[in-house]
């Protein structure tokens, strides 16, 4: 059972117009990010534990590789 929970850690990064607000569980892992911005129509959620493939901006894409997610 996944507990979420939220903390400092969880407060958004803005890069490029986009939010990137990474959801965590109770040990402080990344489980997944909620991605907000101008060109998407809704926010987007992505997992960490499954390979995806969006279109996103490559620094979006750079900082989700950064964090581990495996974004093409």
């Amino acid at each position: 059972m996944v507990i979420l929970t939220s903390s400092k850690k969880d407060e958004p990064i803005y890069i490029h117009g986009y939010r990137l607000t990474f959801i965590r569980d109770n040990g402080g892992e990344i489980i997944g990010v909620l991605i907000e911005g101008p060109r998407l129509g809704r926010p987007v959620y992505i997992p960490k534990s499954s390979p995806v493939k969006a279109k996103l901006p490559e620094t979006i894409k750079k900082a989700l590789k950064k964090e581990g997610f495996n974004v093409e």
